[in-house]
């Protein structure tokens, strides 16, 4: 099935998160793209994104029993000062405290989790070397790229991850890894 007609639905936390999204994904096809609304303010995004999970997923579950390669869910959260693994696990318990499995292998729901936050990513795809060094996922980006690019230029970037890096396997070693994880989550939705 074309992904043209897959009906993507993406939880994020930002704007910065919806921008790469939006570049990611239209750079693999899909167009039938729904981004669902962040909440107004300031409020804790991240929180925002653990009360929303398990009915997207659950709303994904019933579609996908309907017709399982028309429907797809992708979530976008930083990790901050947790691990990858820590802030997956969290998701994994917000499905359980909704009486919810865990996401499975077959299904296609992504979690896109950027260590310390999706800035980290978009430095390495625009710079690997910041000041010396090369992009970390120890080291906060945010206020580096704010100072040095505008929302929508990661666009770009996350096309040539889509479209070059991940399909290729050309990602170096040295990038982040949960920039290596994000090729795996890109090809469950695929």
């Amino acid at each position: 099935m074309s992904r043209r007609r897959v009906q993507l639905v993406i939880l994020y936390e930002d704007v910065q998160h919806r921008a790469f999204a939006r570049g990611l994904f239209k750079a693999r096809g899909f167009r039938n793209i729904r981004f669902l609304p962040m909440p107004v303010g300031k409020g804790d995004a991240r929180e925002h994104i653990f009360e929303h999970y398990p009915s997207r997923v659950k709303a994904y579950r019933v579609l996908a029993q309907r017709n399982w390669a028309a429907h797809a869910l992708a979530v976008f959260i930083d990790a901050d000062d947790r691990t990858v693994a820590e802030r997956s696990r969290e998701l994994d318990e917000k499905l359980e405290d909704e009486k919810l499995e865990r996401r499975q292998s077959g299904e296609k729901i992504a979690l896109f989790i950027p260590k310390r936050n999706i800035e980290t990513w978009l430095v390495y795809l625009k710079e690997t070397i910041v000041e010396g060094d090369v992009v970390n996922e120890k080291t906060d980006y945010k206020n580096y790229y704010k100072r040095h690019y505008r929302v929508r230029d990661c666009i770009s970037d996350a096309r040539r991850l889509a479209d070059t890096i991940c399909p290729t396997h050309s990602l170096p070693q040295d990038a982040p890894q949960s920039l290596h994880r994000a090729c795996d989550e890109l090809e469950r939705v695929l």
